[in-house]
């Protein structure tokens, strides 16, 4: 956007004249502008490697990308005497749609819809508590004399304030939950962090949407119906995002089923993979519901369905063609926060009021993670499964905020905007930088350990059982349970219609193949099955020893093995 702008200045010949540079200088400053965004992008992959591979714990890599975009920026605005501005639409038409549709189709489909009450308990329920409690807040912030009379917030804007701080970012966590050794928490933060971001963009929509219909009502009243209408228009939107989603990745997967000569062409497979999921992201944009949520869907439908349609060869590079333009394009949204923060040099700015809504958000995140947690403990005590540290590791990454609520704030057109927007980049710069990089001590104080390379599958599922407490030494056994031990009516409902119903038209695989599928993790080497199921733990810090029969049964080693595939 800030290049094109440029180039159109430099060429136009009619209209207002001002001073304006010589073409081969615009020329020259867009260049130096795209190489030093090449660099940070470089150098923010060598940092991150760096900081995975030796454990640096003050700095995190999403911090790391804001901080290198941040002198760049700085460079050229010493250039030019010009900031470069961030663009809510190149990042919500351009930037985000690969993180999302990546997420959704390299999924871990197994631990994601064993963990989905979770998910929808933290992600839905405890978005909209996170949303009601925030407004309150801001409300009563805006109401006892914490901003300045000419700064007063109207009710539309302190709800506006609110949505954009629903969306949480769990990047951090992420990193430190490693998905093959905590699958259970990892799945529940990565599938949480997803329907966050929907749920938080469909509230924003909704309300801005309320400012249109009224846009004279602004100091409207907060009211059990206009609650309901909100609800209303939430689930309707939700639902509809849905179908959208399911609707384009069976077509996608009905597409090469029908098609089977496509598999002679991988890069024909690959590109109408990616182009049909950006495709439904723009229907849901130009139908105004959520986008993120029917990319999400439909990147998760077509690695259910689609995958199995396609060539061996393509399996892998859409995967991997998945993984890199996620990656890519999550760094670029750190670094284009921080090549940007030049540009709100002017805006109004309220440190008590940033300091006081930071508080309200740690709060809110409170409320929406132990507060539905306890009240689900209360109905189903023996099925709940995430104990006291997992929950608290999951309130503490969900008072991160990210790029997603920076974009969203950049989107209100009201008078208060000025204050919006410098709250927002305040909170989410704090935290990016500073809850960030110290979620490695903060999880290392919770007992989410590195675990050495060469530790075996029971080892892992010990550090996830909830007897490992302290650093004592623990004899442990083997989990014993089946996988059908945790499969739900509805599961398993969903499982019969799926094989009978949905696979014989557009593909997939069978639930009792036992051959590796996307949402496994690759097999482990086959030292790890030739254990005996007798073995001690003597510290969490000291490689986990095992001792094995000399002459073990073969019948032993199979069932172990065939655990394993499951």
């Amino acid at each position: 956007n800030h290049i094109l702008d440029r180039a159109a200045n430099a060429t136009s010949g009619g209209g207002q004249k001002k001073k304006q540079k010589p073409i081969m200088a615009e020329h020259a400053i867009i260049l130096l502008s795209t190489a030093l965004c090449v660099v940070v992008l470089i150098l923010y992959q060598l940092i991150s490697h760096l900081i995975e591979v030796s454990g640096f714990p003050y700095l995190h890599e999403s911090g790391a990308a804001i901080l290198l975009g941040a002198f760049s920026g700085g460079i050229i605005f010493l250039i030019e005497q010009e900031a470069i501005t961030f663009s809510e639409s190149i990042f919500f038409y351009y930037i985000l749609p690969p993180i999302i549709f990546a997420a959704g189709f390299t999924l871990k489909q197994k631990n994601f819809f064993r963990n989905i009450g979770y998910i929808v308990l933290f992600g839905l329920t405890g978005t909209l508590l996170s949303f009601i409690v925030l407004t309150m807040f801001i409300m009563f912030y805006n109401s006892n004399g914490i901003l300045n009379k000419e700064h007063e917030l109207t009710t539309i804007e302190c709800m506006l304030l609110a949505c954009v701080l629903s969306a949480t970012d769990t990047v951090a966590a992420m990193t430190i939950v490693k998905p093959k050794y905590y699958p259970v928490l990892n799945s529940v933060l990565f599938g949480e962090g997803v329907v966050n971001d929907a749920i938080s963009i469909l509230l924003f929509k909704i309300t801005s949407a309320m400012i249109n219909a009224e846009p004279d009502d602004t100091q409207m009243d907060v009211s059990v119906g206009t609650f309901l209408s909100l609800m209303w228009q939430f689930t309707y939107l939700c639902t509809l995002s849905i179908l959208i989603g399911i609707f384009f990745g069976l077509l996608c997967a009905l597409l090469f089923k029908k098609n089977p000569r496509l598999r002679e062409s991988p890069i024909k497979e690959v590109s109408i993979i990616i182009l049909m999921g950006y495709l439904s992201y723009i229907v849901a944009e130009i139908f105004d519901i959520s986008g993120i949520m029917t990319l999400f869907i439909c990147g998760l439908t077509m690695g259910r369905y689609t995958f199995y349609n396609i060539s061996e060869e393509s399996q892998h590079g859409t995967k991997l063609a998945c993984e890199v333009l996620g990656n890519g394009a999550e760094a670029f949204v750190f670094a284009y926060l921080g090549l940007s923060v030049y540009s709100f040099s002017g805006v109004s700015f309220s440190f008590l009021f940033s300091f006081m809504t930071l508080i309200a958000c740690i709060v809110a995140r409170a409320c929406s993670i132990f507060g539905t947690s306890f009240i689900f403990w209360l109905f189903k005590r023996k099925n709940f499964r995430l104990e006291l540290r997992q929950l608290t590791l999951i309130w503490f990454s969900g008072c991160i905020r990210g790029a997603i609520a920076f974009a969203l704030c950049l989107q209100i057109e009201t008078e208060g905007r000025s204050i919006l927007v410098s709250t927002t980049l305040a909170i989410v710069l704090t935290t990016t930088l500073i809850l960030s990089a110290m979620m490695p001590s903060f999880a290392n104080w919770l007992g989410f350990v590195n675990v050495d390379p060469d530790a075996t599958p029971q080892y892992r599922e010990l550090l996830e059982s909830r007897q490992l407490t302290s650093q004592k030494d623990i004899k442990v056994t083997p989990r014993k349970d089946s996988e059908q031990e945790h499969e739900g009516c509805i599961h398993r409902w969903w499982k019969s219609f799926d094989l009978h119903y949905v696979q014989p038209y557009f593909g997939g695989q069978d639930y009792d193949n036992g051959s590796q599928s996307a949402d496994q993790s690759p097999r482990l080497p086959d030292h790890f099955h030739n254990l005996d199921n007798n073995f001690s733990v003597f510290s969490v810090h000291q490689k986990f020893a095992v001792s094995s029969k000399t002459s073990a049964k073969e019948t032993e080693l199979e069932e172990a093995k065939a655990r394993e595939a499951e």
